[in-house]
Formats: structure tokens, sequence, C-alpha cells
């Protein structure tokens, strides 16, 4: 065997290594991009059920079912400071 076919084997052998390698390394990305995806998902999901929680909390009939609850009523009448 000469040396050129000895190299070309060598090489040969080095690029089936890298192909071997980026095959993995894609593969391990796709799987952890999965993950974020998944996460992020998530994360809206809980940030839609918190912003309409805050909506439904923050509504003037529940503030004022609320305060009435207290004990807290409208004045009758308003008196200004002069």
């Amino acid at each position: 065997m000469t040396i050129f076919w000895k190299l070309a084997v060598g090489f040969l052998a080095v690029l089936i290594i890298f192909q071997i390698w980026v095959s993995h390394q894609t593969a391990s990305q796709g799987t952890t991009l999965k993950k974020i995806e998944d996460l992020q998902r998530s994360i809206s999901q809980e940030n839609l059920e918190l912003e309409t929680a805050i909506a439904s909390a923050s509504a003037l009939r529940n503030i004022a079912s609320q305060s009435a609850g207290l004990g807290l009523f409208p004045p009758k009448a308003l008196q200004y400071l002069r």
C-alpha cells in the first residue's frame, strides 16, 4: 500500500468519526431544545393563568364586595378641609 492510500484511508476514518460526532451533537442539542421549548410553553401557560387571576381579583365588583365585607362603605356626604 502506498503512502497515498494510507493517507486517504486515514482521512476517510477521520471524516467518519467527525460525522458521527456531528450527528451526536445535533441529536443532543435537539433534545435540549425540546426541553427548553416545553419549559417555555409551561411558563407561558402559567403567566396566562396569573394574568387571568390578577384581572379577576382587580375587577371593581370584587373590590367592592371585599371592601363591604371589611366594613368599608362609600361615604354618605363628603366633607373637605380648608
